[in-house]
């Protein structure tokens, strides 16, 4: 699947993701939940879909999906809550 991200410098890039590792919905804070998560085979690297009810009143937020790379300790987080190894790799369709 192809589609914008945020990557760690805060700018944002096309890139194609990877079969979810995980994808269910389970709370991830007050109006955020946590959709999918991804990383990438060959590259390593993590991304995180969530899902947002709440606007920014600066910028006229994140209302609606929301897909970025994660930091390592982010990363971390959204597999604790999501209840799955973080170093599991996605499996081959």
């Amino acid at each position: 699947m192809g589609t914008i991200v945020q990557n760690l410098h805060g700018e944002r890039e096309y890139v194609t993701l990877p079969q979810p590792l995980w994808e269910d919905g389970v709370s991830w804070g007050t109006g955020i939940k946590l959709q999918a998560l991804y990383r990438g085979p060959r590259t390593g690297r993590r991304f995180i879909e969530t899902y947002s009810i709440w606007e920014d009143r600066q910028t006229h937020g994140v209302v609606g999906t929301r897909i970025y790379e994660a930091e390592e300790s982010e990363w971390l987080a959204a597999c604790e809550r999501a209840n799955i190894d973080p170093k599991m790799e996605a499996t081959p369709l």
